[in-house]
C-alpha cells in the first residue's frame, strides 16, 4: 500500500529515472521514505536536477500514527484476469516503452508509457476497472500509484509478473 493521493516510486536502481519522469520540478516534493535512507535519496534528487525538496516524513511513523489513510490496488495473475480481459470488462494499460510494446502486447490494451502517464490521464476512461502491465510488475505499481492518485480512478489492478507471467501462461499476444 501508500499513502492514498501519494504516488508511490520504490527507491531502488530505477529511482532516478523514474522520479526525472515523473516528479514535477516546478513543484515542492515532500517524501515518505525511512529516514535512513534521505541522504542517498536527496543525492539521487540532486543528480537529476529535482532541487525542491521540502521534506520528508519518517514512513514507519506516517503507518504507526494512522494519520494518513492507506491505499493499495489489487494484484492479479494472469489466469485470473485472462476472462475480464478477452471479454472487455476490464481496461488493460500498457506502461512499458514502445519498443517492448511493439515486440508484443496484450490484445486491445492500450499504450501509455509510464513516463507520460500523469499527462495522458484523459486517454483512459474510468467506467470499468483498469489492469495496469508491465514487463514484470514494477512499473504498474507506479502506474497503478499515479492513477490512484487522480480521484477519477479507484478500481485499479495490477498483472502480478506482468506480461512475462501473461506469456508464460500461454496466453495471446499481438
Amino acid at each position: 500500500g501508500h499513502v492514498k493521493g501519494a504516488i508511490n516510486i520504490p527507491f531502488n536502481k530505477a529511482f532516478s529515472n523514474w522520479a526525472g519522469w515523473i516528479i514535477d520540478y516546478n513543484r515542492p516534493v515532500y517524501f515518505i521514505t525511512n529516514p535512513h535512507e534521505a541522504d542517498k535519496l536527496l543525492k539521487a534528487l540532486h543528480s537529476i536536477g529535482i532541487e525542491n525538496v521540502a521534506g520528508f516524513m519518517d514512513s514507519g511513523k506516517i503507518i504507526a500514527s494512522g494519520m494518513f489513510s492507506l491505499e493499495s490496488y489489487t494484484e492479479v495473475t494472469s489466469l485470473e484476469i485472462a476472462n475480464a480481459v478477452e471479454n472487455g470488462l476490464v481496461q488493460v494499460v500498457d506502461v512499458r516503452n514502445l519498443t517492448e510494446w511493439q515486440e508484443g502486447h496484450i490484445p486491445n490494451a492500450q499504450h501509455i508509457m509510464l513516463g507520460t502517464l500523469q499527462g495522458r490521464l484523459n486517454e483512459i476512461k474510468s467506467d470499468k476497472p483498469i489492469l495496469v502491465q508491465c514487463l514484470s510488475g514494477a512499473r504498474s505499481a507506479i502506474g497503478a500509484s499515479i492513477l490512484q492518485a487522480n480521484n477519477d480512478f479507484k478500481q485499479v489492478l495490477k498483472l502480478d509478473g506482468g506480461i512475462s507471467q501473461w506469456q508464460g501462461a500461454g496466453l495471446p499476444i499481438v
